[in-house]
């Protein structure tokens, strides 16, 4: 059941993704979301699963 809530999210969050085309630098980001932000892509695997960082 946990698998399948899973993977429906994970389906869910590639079917909304989108790229910034821009953005307004005077926009503030707290310190909680940019390390957890700057930790999700750490984790995430590079193009050829090397992970060089």
């Amino acid at each position: 059941m946990t698998t399948t809530i899973l993977a429906q999210t994970a389906l869910e969050l590639a079917q909304t993704r989108y790229t910034c085309k821009a953005y307004d630098a005077t926009k503030k980001i707290d310190d909680t979301t940019l390390h957890t932000l700057l930790e999700m892509l750490r984790l995430a695997p590079s193009s050829i699963n090397i992970q060089p960082w």
